[in-house]
């Protein structure tokens, strides 16, 4: 379970979880995109090229690394709405979705973030920053962030972390 370090990012977290339990209406894939995307500090692309065989009965997920990342294995909670057994079974399990349409999704539904003097949003890397903030609220060090998301140089790691 996510800790949340302070009450903007556990607002976002809580509106997160209200929309993987709306997004049923677009399918269990849909709710398990979301559902993947908040508990891994995964992009958008890593969790799109996820096959039902990278995930194993106990929710690890084989992410392959993106962007330069480092591939790697992230225990996700087992959702609530869908069964290992059907997952099993799904051959492709996102190959319907483009990142362009989860952004889209994650835009509408509200679900990023702002900064201080900022009038930028954080779309689809609002799930990856709020997973660092976690981990980092959890007492770890930035080292412990850079290797749960994949990162080959911390100095990546240290950007998400500076963000307020």
């Amino acid at each position: 379970t996510l800790l949340q370090p302070d009450s903007e990012l556990k607002e976002y977290i809580q509106r997160f979880r209200r929309a993987i339990d709306t997004a049923s209406a677009r399918g269990w894939q849909f709710q398990l995109l979301l559902h993947i995307l908040l508990h891994s500090g995964c992009r958008v692309s890593e969790v799109l090229r996820i096959k039902s065989v990278d995930i194993d009965m106990f929710f690890n997920v084989y992410i392959r690394g993106s962007k330069g990342s480092n591939n790697r294995i992230v225990k996700v909670p087992e959702p609530s709405f869908v069964s290992f057994k059907v997952i099993a079974k799904s051959i492709d399990l996102f190959s319907c979705y483009s990142r362009f349409y989860v952004y889209r999704y994650l835009k509408a539904s509200g679900l990023y973030l702002t900064f201080k003097n900022s009038s930028n949003r954080f779309v689809t890397h609002a799930p990856r920053l709020v997973y660092i903030k976690s981990v980092e609220s959890l007492g770890h060090d930035i080292e412990a962030s850079r290797v749960a998301i994949g990162h080959k140089n911390v100095k990546n790691t240290v950007r998400y972390v500076n963000k307020k």
